[in-house]
């Protein structure tokens, strides 16, 4: 059985992932004659400016690609440590795969990608200050990792609320901590505001550059492509399916897998709530959100239970991935 090679053979595993994020990759490339523009409202989101100018634009589509290859061997590295799927392990990152790459316009580099794996190195941290005494290093790496993916693209900035529902649900807070959070959290937008300073020398255009990160506002609902949410509707379902299965029958007893849980389902709640903040950003999103959905819908399949539900979960979640590309080509 392909799913018990998976499970057994880390190599095939790692070469099934490049696979099928290869395939998902070559529609649009083939379609694709030239590098897209970068104020191409369907191609590239605008990011930060200073991201925006690492690269050309005809290196945009493979960084993307490897950056997201990138986080999906992060995320098999996070489960080792921390949520531990031990035989279905390779579900995580194959899940992360197939919604970070569901959106053909999500396979353009526009930041998101940078920080995905930033936000995977703030919750190994923020995971690993629940396990110590004090654990302050720790939450200070969260705070300082989640502020650099929120410079790498702003929609991350919504991912620093994480950390005060963290502090309360995966720890005994005290003062120190939260002194902790918030000198780590400031300090990457200090270095980039003293570095825009010496750059311009102007602190004006330095604080717009910062100002830049906030939300839009007044909050517009964004228009959403029916292929598109049909692929939300199906990711919604799935986890709500998740939640509902996964609480633990134990008589009130919380665990750590449960805390775990409760990170990914705000981080979702507030990614998702990105799309109305963030309107010019759309489904470059994806990859942030594709973490929390990865995350809490592996616990779900990784249950020996109701395995013909699952079947049909993944059918429903294929379906309209093929669907989203399906439209695109035509």
């Amino acid at each position: 059985m392909p799913a018990e090679i998976l499970k057994r053979n880390t190599f095939f595993a790692t070469c099934f992932y490049l696979a099928t994020l290869l395939a998902l990759w070559l529609p649009q490339a083939l379609l694709t004659t030239g590098a897209p523009a970068w104020d191409d409202a369907h191609a590239v989101a605008p990011s930060s400016e200073w991201i925006s100018g690492l690269l050309q634009p005809a290196l945009s589509t493979w960084t993307a690609f490897a950056l997201t290859f990138i986080t999906a061997l992060l995320l098999s590295f996070l489960n080792y440590r921390h949520l531990f799927y031990p035989s279905d392990g390779y579900l995580l990152p194959l899940l992360y795969i197939l919604t970070a790459a569901a959106i053909p316009s999500t396979q353009w580099f526009s930041g998101a990608h940078a920080a995905a794996t930033g936000v995977i190195f703030g919750l190994n941290a923020l995971f690993c200050s629940y396990q110590k005494t004090p654990g302050l290093s720790d939450l200070f790496t969260a705070a300082f990792c989640f502020s650099l993916s929120a410079i790498c693209f702003p929609p991350g900035l919504l991912l620093l609320m994480l950390l005060p529902a963290a502090a309360f649900f995966l720890r005994p807070a005290a003062w120190r901590d939260w002194v902790v959070m918030l000198i780590g959290a400031a300090l990457p937008f200090a270095y980039f505001l003293l570095f825009s300073w010496l750059s311009l020398h102007d602190i004006a255009a330095a604080t717009e550059n910062i100002a830049a990160l906030l939300p839009d506002f007044p909050v517009t609902i964004p228009d959403i492509d029916p292929p598109v949410l049909i692929l939300w509707s199906v990711l919604t379902g799935i986890i709500l399916l998740a939640l509902v299965h996964g609480i633990p029958k134990q008589s009130g007893t919380w665990t750590k897998t449960i805390y775990i849980r409760i990170i990914f389902t705000w981080m979702f709640i507030l990614l998702a709530a990105g799309f109305v903040l963030y309107p010019a950003y759309g489904y470059h999103l994806m990859p942030l959100c594709a973490l929390p959905v990865a995350a809490i819908a592996t616990g779900y399949f990784a249950r020996p239970r109701n395995k013909r539900l699952q079947r049909l979960c993944w059918l429903l979640w294929l379906a309209a991935i093929v669907y989203v590309q399906w439209h695109i080509l035509h």
